[in-house]
């Protein structure tokens, strides 16, 4: 509360308590050693810095700091306070700092958690300031959880798209226009002779709802860096869920393992069945006709790999070894639609539905496998290279070949080696207990050998600067509705190795260590909000990112882990 007080004061052109406008209170103060701008050179790029710019009337710049926009700042003896937001989760998130050192060239801020932390110099010439207000005619009112849009871009080039300078965000916190704002940039981003103008829209509950409809022009050729932006509604995007085939399906409804099939329709009038096999452990067997006779790999007419849900469950996934993933549409509760035999590429001039057979019907036709293989205390177990799930190995078919050759080249017992095969999935009783288990069977044993491992998978996104949707905790899909707020998320950013992201009610910061596909989360820190919607998200999101040990990427879906048990899976989303 005391957080929205403020920003309602500084951004909202709401009256203060003393009845005294903002600048003019502050003013009356004795300067501050603090004000001004700070820079430092950004990790791992040396040659570029970025920066903070405190003013004198409380608030907060950042400068070079894309992924996020600062708000206001205050100091209480010693310490700092600073307060930031993003364009994803504009409302406004606390970071508490301790000032170590302060003279005229040198700012040191300490602290447990935050990504300000460490030593900045003064260069006041490095970052300058566009000022203004932002209103609409319309007689609408805005709802406490709007946010102001405000881009700073170089538009000299008519013929090429602008060319991004600097942004801000500001939270309107329930009030109304006409609202001031203030957009930081670099000095050195701007070029006398170069045309820069401002972009603003007010975003409500995801949606742009009010844009600039005209020209802005700031800073060179004579213009002014004030300036006073009208903007005009535009009608809200229909709802997805109004759209066709947009049934959204949860990981639970699927009851795996499950066979879809669907039958192809040849221009020679003869048919071929497609199967798709899905299995709890995110396993997907597809066979499939040939696409040319002559084709010995993709042609064999078989791929294997892995499976998500994505788009809210109105997606299926399929990461194999076709050269781009398979994206099958969610037609209804058990039906698939796919449109490409070879991954998204090649599509099909008329789309196959795969509709759910009853039961698993688990086709045992050979298909080239490569893994690590172990064996120990009479239990044989294979990774497979492309999926990374294990399996135990029926000793059964060419099983005794690979165990011979396993033996043979180990040199310390349970030792994985690097091996080949050509086999299938199968369902055999369990070793232990009743029931059945998927296991491995070698129709062929090919080679083994010491001093190799899988490759390295192709993954579509990247760990760190992605916005990591959160789409399952446990292994239960998560479908977020409380209105109004934004969707629970995890970024990952590379300098000072620092984390953030929403719970689904608070906002939550912290540090995290990268140690190739080890990955562990520390120091964290969320924002104090009572849940009353979402009352457990936030308690089991966070447990699963204190259990996380390490990580896995296929396509754009994150897997977090605790051992061989995965907590929580996200989707990469893109704006």
């Amino acid at each position: 509360m005391l957080i929205a007080l403020i920003l309602l004061i500084l951004f909202g052109g709401c009256a203060s308590p003393t009845g005294m406008a903002v600048d003019q209170a502050t003013s009356l103060e004795l300067p501050n050693r603090l004000v001004g701008t700070w820079i430092r050179p950004i990790k791992n790029h040396p040659e570029t810095t970025e920066g903070i710019r405190f003013d004198d009337n409380g608030r907060f710049g950042l400068i070079g700091i894309h992924t996020m926009h600062g708000l206001e700042w205050k100091r209480e003896n010693d310490d700092l306070i600073v307060t930031t937001n993003t364009g994803r989760y504009p409302e406004p998130f606390e970071t508490r700092l301790s000032i170590k050192t302060l003279t005229d060239t040198t700012l040191i801020l300490e602290g447990d958690k935050g990504y300000f932390r460490g030593s900045w110099r003064r260069d006041d010439t490095s970052a300058g300031r566009i000022t203004g207000q932002v209103a609409y005619r319309e007689r609408i009112a805005l709802p406490p959880d709007a946010a102001i849009h405000l881009t700073l871009e170089d538009v000299s080039r008519q013929a090429a798209p602008a060319t991004y300078i600097a942004s801000q965000v500001i939270p309107t916190l329930g009030c109304q226009v006409p609202i001031p704002f203030a957009l930081y940039y670099a000095s050195g981003d701007i070029d006398p002779k170069r045309t820069y103008q401002v972009r603003a829209a007010i975003v409500m509950d995801g949606q742009r709802r009010f844009l600039t409809t005209q020209a802005y022009p700031v800073l060179t050729r004579g213009n002014p860096d004030h300036i006073e932006i009208t903007l005009q509604g535009v009608q809200p995007k229909q709802p997805l869920s109004t759209q066709p085939h947009s049934k959204t399906l949860r990981v639970e409804d699927l009851h795996l393992p499950a066979t879809y099939s669907g039958q192809l329709e040849r221009p020679s009038g003869n048919q071929s069945r497609i199967t798709l096999n899905l299995y709890s452990n995110r396993i997907f067997f597809l066979r499939k006709p040939a696409e040319t006779p002559a084709d010995d790999t993709l042609a064999s007419g078989h791929d294997h790999g892995r499976w998500y849900l994505a788009h809210g469950g109105r997606q299926l996934i399929l990461i194999g070894r076709a050269e781009a993933p398979y994206k099958l549409a969610v037609k209804d509760s058990e039906t698939f639609r796919l449109l490409s035999l070879n991954g998204s590429k090649d599509r099909l001039p008329h789309p196959i539905d795969l509709t759910r057979r009853d039961g698993l019907d688990p086709f045992e036709d050979p298909v080239p496998m490569t893994g690590m293989f172990r064996y120990m205390a009479d239990a044989a177990l294979f990774t497979e290279c492309l999926t990374e799930a294990s399996f135990p190995v029926a000793q059964e078919n060419d099983y005794l070949a690979l165990e011979r050759a396993y033996l043979a080249h180990r040199q310390t017992a349970g030792e994985p080696l690097f091996t080949t095969l050509t086999g299938h999935l199968g369902q055999r009783p369990k070793m232990e207990g009743d029931g059945v288990q998927t296991v491995i069977v070698v129709d062929r044993f090919d080679t083994i050998q010491r001093h190799a491992t899988c490759p390295m998978r192709n993954a579509l996104a990247r760990l760190q600067n992605t916005y990591w949707k959160l789409t399952e905790l446990y292994g239960k899909t998560i479908q977020f509705a409380a209105a109004g707020q934004g969707e629970p998320h995890l970024m990952l950013r590379p300098q000072e190795y620092q984390m953030s992201g929403f719970s689904g009610c608070n906002g939550f910061f912290g540090l995290y260590r990268l140690d190739g596909n080890r990955l562990s989360f520390e120091n964290m820190g969320a924002t104090m909000k009572a849940c009353p919607l979402e009352p457990n998200l936030e308690k089991i999101f966070f447990r699963a990112l204190t259990a996380t040990e390490h990580f896995k990427i296929f396509g754009e879906m994150l897997e977090l882990y605790d051992g061989r048990n995965a907590v929580a899976r996200f989707e990469a989303v893109y704006f």
